[in-house]
């Protein structure tokens, strides 16, 4: 049987945080970390990997936090830059034997900058009513050209919409009764490498309802659950076929559900 030698680095990955009690329910916070994305283990199995280096991210974040009697707000920012992005590209196209046209090599391709804001807040508008919000706000661009993959620095990331939010309204009448009803919206993203074209934007709208009956005797809680998504039957562009994009799934029409739970 043959050998198979391998090769192993050492990769530093710091993590450190930093939590500050400004006031009564007032929060200051930061926060670092790297993070590594290890190879996939058909590669490993193939045996391709020695000029291969894993993806590097580097995450900071940093914000508020107040949280009071009737609600609270948050407030982050944050920024990300990954490094040694794994990547298919024809052999070809980075300087490759031109015979091998056709041939597909995985490597390291560039890397993406991403940095935005997060907001939160959530409020009590009665003892049975509640509200909570969140929007979030997206600038994501490649830091490197790749030729071999249609890649050019400065463009915005495939399917990375810069806005997007939720906000939902829920009701308790009494114990273990619930009925909520969302809203989810993101934006238009960039649809190809080169940015030419754009992923309209939509917006979902969902309902859930459930409760809760507690009996005495043999049989426990009965409890019945009914779940509706994409109440309007939105026809929307979801998640891209590959990091390229170029091609999008449907998503999902309207969905109803209904669950039933007894406890015996």
């Amino acid at each position: 049987e043959g050998v198979r030698r391998g090769q192993s680095e050492a990769v530093w990955l710091p993590r450190f945080g930093v939590l500050h009690d400004l006031a009564p329910g007032v929060e200051l916070f930061a926060h670092y970390a790297r993070n590594v994305l290890m190879l996939a283990d058909a590669l490993l199995a193939a045996g391709a990997t020695g000029h291969l280096r894993p993806e590097l991210s580097d995450n900071v974040d940093v914000g508020a936090r107040w949280q009071g009697a009737r609600g609270g707000i948050g407030a982050q920012l944050f920024a990300q830059r990954v490094e040694d992005r794994l990547g298919a590209v024809n052999l070809a196209a980075v300087g490759g034997d031109l015979y091998l046209q056709d041939a597909i090599e995985v490597l390291n391709v560039g890397g993406v900058r991403s940095r935005g804001v997060e907001l939160a807040a959530t409020v009590r508008l009665s003892d049975a009513v509640a509200a909570y919000g969140a929007y979030s706000h997206l600038r994501a661009t490649y830091t490197e050209s790749v030729p071999a993959d249609g890649i050019v620095a400065g463009n915005r990331l495939v399917n990375a919409p810069r806005h997007q939010w939720f906000g939902e309204l829920t009701w308790r009448p009494k114990a273990g009764w619930r009925l909520a009803v969302n809203a989810r919206h993101v934006g238009d993203r960039p649809a190809d490498l080169a940015n030419s074209a754009a992923v309209p934007a939509y917006t979902l709208v969902g309902l859930d309802a459930a409760f809760e009956v507690r009996r005495e005797g043999r049989l426990g809680a009965l409890g019945v659950r009914f779940n509706a998504s994409n109440v309007t039957d939105e026809r929307y562009l979801a998640a891209p076929d590959g990091d390229q994009g170029g091609t999008f799934f449907l998503g999902p029409a309207r969905l109803l559900s209904l669950t039933l739970q007894l406890e015996l």
